[in-house]
């Protein structure tokens, strides 16, 4: 009697773990399940928060709470890569930062529509790329970084041109187009815009006045 009641309990034992084991499978599958859509969900949210960043960027004019919040996202992912290129090539991080604010708010696999190959956070071209020697994937936004330190300071030290403005439009043209395009409106809103938002870097940097 008494191994009949034992064999009893035992096939009772061995129908109630594959059912226990089943349910913890389940409910882990379902938190899995869970935690996944909230990744998904929280980089859609991302996502759409560089888009917006991104076309109200191309504006005419950004409203001033729009640039700070660009200025902020740009510091937040690339302020090491920032911080080193700035003491390599003595130019201001807050410079970098308003370059890239306004070529690309801030995309790193942005892609030009000029035609010349414009391409990452910078949007250096090829040509710009040779000019500095610099040689690595633009997409990469730490080479996009040392891409744009590298013709900043081809543009100081090869051609020769130090005053900031000039520089900022040497970027934008090319040393060529500096003394072709010197003083156009498009020019003047580009030296601005990129001067209003590394004004704003540099308020968030604490960085010493350099203009």
């Amino acid at each position: 009697m008494f191994n009949i009641l034992r064999l009893f309990l035992l096939c009772l034992i061995c129908i109630a773990l594959p059912a226990q084991t089943y349910a913890h499978t389940q409910e882990r599958q379902k938190t899995e399940s869970v935690t996944a859509k909230k990744k998904v969900a929280h980089a859609k949210i991302h996502h759409q928060q560089k888009k917006g960043l991104k076309q109200n960027h191309k504006k005419t004019t950004v409203p001033l709470h729009e640039k700070k919040k660009l200025v902020e996202v740009i510091i937040g992912e690339h302020q090491f890569a920032l911080t080193m290129e700035s003491l390599k090539t003595g130019i201001p991080t807050s410079v970098l930062v308003g370059i890239i604010a306004q070529e690309s708010a801030g995309d790193t696999q942005a892609i030009g529509t000029d035609g010349k190959g414009s391409i990452g956070l910078g949007q250096t071209t090829p040509i710009a790329d040779k000019a500095s020697n610099i040689n690595c994937n633009s997409l990469n936004p730490i080479c996009s970084i040392k891409k744009i330190g590298g013709y900043l300071r081809h543009l100081q030290l090869t051609e020769k041109i130090v005053e900031l403005p000039e520089i900022l439009i040497g970027y934008n043209r090319g040393p060529k187009g500096l003394k072709k395009f010197k003083g156009t409106p498009e020019n003047d809103s580009y030296v601005r815009n990129v001067l209003s938002y590394a004004l704003l870097a540099r308020k968030s940097l604490q960085e010493e006045p350099m203009f």
